[in-house]
Order: C-alpha cells, then sequence, then structure tokens
C-alpha cells in the first residue's frame, strides 16, 4: 500500500463553533486545525475567525465527483493495534478495512465482507460523505481541508449542486472558485436544520468564460491525476479478515472493546429497566436502535404510551440528528409495529 496516491489533509471544516466544551450548531462554519489538541477537536486554523464564517471560497482537487465527495457507510477500529478506516459503499457491498495511519500504509487491507444491518450496528457505521477541498492562499494543489457530514439533507445538497455545477462548466470541477456556505432550512413541523451547500457563483458570462478556459488548459493534467489515484486504491493489497482478531472501536471521546453479547445483554438491561415488556416493542426499539440514539427512541415510546407528555418532542427537536424530524421519528415507530 506504501505506493497509494492520496492528498494531505491539512485541516477540517466544521459547522458551528465550540461552546463551553461543546458544539454549537449554528448558520457559521468554522476552519479548524486538522488534529485535535488536548483533546479538542475546534482549535481555529491559523489566520481564521473563532466566531466562524458565513461562507468560504474554495476550490476542488478533482473532475470526478465521487473524488471530490467520497460517500460512504463508515467505522473506525482498531484490529490488532491497527487503526483503520472501514468503508462500504452500500448495503450488500464489501467492507474494506485501509490503514489509517501512514506509518501503516505497507499493510494490506482487510476484507469484512458484505455490509449488513446488523454490521451497522455493531460496529457503529455511518453513513458518511468526506468533501474534500482547497482553500486559495491556503492550500498548495492537493492539500485539502476536509468537510465530513453524515446529514442526509447537506449530503443530497453537494451530490446535487456538484452535479449542476458540473454541467454548468463544461464537465469542469477542479481548480475553480467556488462557495461553500451553511444553509438554514425551515421544516414543514416548523423545526430548522442547517445544512451545507457548495456553488458557483455566475458574476458575468467573460468571467464564466476565462474560469472554463482555465479549467481547460488543466483537464489533460486533472484527468491524469485522477486516473493514477483511482489505480493506486485498486492496486491495493486486500486480505480477508481473520475472525479471530482483537477488534477496538472509536467513540466520540475513546476507545471500547467490542462484544456482541455485550451489547446485546446491555440493550436487554436497558429495555427492562424501562419495563419495557412487550416483545413487538422490544423488537421495534431493537431495529431503530441501527440508526438513532437509544435515548431517543425511549423518549418517542414514552409519549407514543402516553407515559409522559408532550415536552419529550421538544427534547427531541434539540437533540435532533441528521434531520429527522419528530413526526418523521413517530412514522417510523409506527412502520416498525405494523411489521
Amino acid at each position: 500500500m506504501s505506493n497509494l496516491l492520496s492528498l494531505t489533509k491539512i485541516g477540517n471544516i466544521k459547522i458551528g463553533k465550540q461552546v463551553n466544551g461543546n458544539p454549537l450548531a449554528l448558520e457559521k462554519m468554522l476552519v479548524t486545525r486538522a488534529t485535535k489538541e488536548y483533546e479538542e477537536n475546534f482549535q481555529v486554523y491559523p489566520g481564521f475567525d473563532k466566531e466562524g464564517l458565513e461562507q468560504l471560497e474554495v476550490t476542488l482537487p478533482f473532475n470526478d465527483i465521487d473524488l471530490n465527495f467520497e460517500v460512504n457507510f463508515v467505522a473506525f477500529m482498531e484490529v490488532d493495534k491497527i487503526d483503520y478506516i472501514a468503508k462500504a459503499p452500500d448495503l450488500n457491498e464489501d467492507v474494506i478495512l485501509y490503514p489509517l495511519n501512514p506509518e501503516d500504509f505497507d499493510l494490506p487491507s482487510l476484507n469484512m465482507g458484505k455490509l449488513t444491518e446488523k454490521m451497522i450496528e455493531e460496529y457503529n457505521f455511518k453513513h458518511t460523505g468526506f468533501l474534500k477541498v482547497m482553500i486559495p492562499e491556503i492550500s498548495g494543489f492537493g492539500e485539502v481541508f476536509y468537510f465530513k457530514t453524515s446529514g442526509l439533507n447537506t449530503i443530497r445538497a453537494i451530490k446535487d449542486q456538484l452535479i449542476i455545477t458540473k454541467k454548468l462548466l463544461n464537465g469542469n470541477l477542479a481548480n475553480i472558485p467556488l462557495t461553500l456556505k451553511p444553509v438554514k432550512k425551515d421544516l414543514q413541523d416548523g423545526t430548522q436544520i442547517v445544512f451545507i451547500s457548495i456553488s458557483y457563483d455566475i458574476i458575468d458570462l467573460f468571467t464564466l468564460k476565462e474560469d472554463i478556459a482555465l479549467a481547460e488548459v488543466l483537464k489533460e493534467a486533472i484527468t491524469d491525476i485522477e486516473d493514477e489515484y483511482v489505480r493506486t486504491r485498486e492496486e491495493v493489497e486486500i486480505k480477508d479478515f481473520d475472525k479471530k482478531s482483537k477488534i477496538v472501536l472509536s467513540t466520540k471521546d475513546s476507545f471500547e472493546t467490542v462484544s456482541l453479547e455485550d451489547k446485546e445483554a446491555k440493550l436487554k438491561e436497558i429495555l427492562d429497566k424501562e419495563n419495557i415488556t412487550d416483545v413487538k416493542e422490544r423488537d421495534t426499539i431493537i431495529g431503530l436502535k441501527t440508526t438513532l440514539p437509544m435515548s431517543l427512541i425511549l423518549k418517542y415510546f414514552k409519549v407514543v404510551k402516553g407515559i409522559e407528555g408532550s415536552e419529550y418532542l421538544e427534547v427531541f427537536k434539540r437533540e435532533m440528528t441528521d434531520g429527522i424530524t419528530p413526526p418523521e421519528m413517530l412514522s417510523k415507530i409506527s412502520e416498525y409495529n405494523k411489521r
């Protein structure tokens, strides 16, 4: 894997800012350092405003949409004391574990087999998009800032915008000035979400023609880089995953050893403690648990069963993730109960 062509990550782009040690979602972006410092991952990149930005001019390294914005089911894990990022494009696709740190790039990647719903829950897979952008006057070519998102609205918005922009720019995306900005959207239930959009601002037709002309000059070189980037990934040595390997999963703030038996026992213990004894209800919660936090599911069940009042809906709005709204949550519970 030592010949793997990769882009150099020099920072991150995040929505919101840090307040009292907790991330706060705002209609602003932060440009941060590439790694945590003192267990803090909101360290502002030198020269950028710690209060956040309403928009940011960026460029992309590739013309290929999927190379600029890679969307997979992703999990981070340690296998036999080596850190890996696990990726699968979709359910029933192979899960490949790639060594995460440069010092391990010589090691083979690992194939865990086809991605299943059970694996998503067991290994904490998240449907995740990684957008790679360069910031003019900060990045050299190939030095990128990552924007990571699991938000369905953001993934859809970025994909759609890149498709539209590429058509507008005669099949080009690389090295053309684009604008990244957070957008606040009102939902039908009255709640709001913030997602990221990326777009090309047409100042005038002359500028548009100039940008396309420059992109055309670079097109052959960009195509060669893309081909090499893809080829080195296709040549990666991949071995079958050893099921006897010791796996440690990465969580938000720490590492925990994975044991399917322990996780199932813990889930049953929580259900017993919450006095949820009906078999159908227990199966419903277990099904929803693959994609949603247990605390939110339980709050909704209490509302549905009349155990708690509507204030729990307000709590859910404040904790809302990935654009899931209270009506959508109730709909999910209803769908599972019909099974």
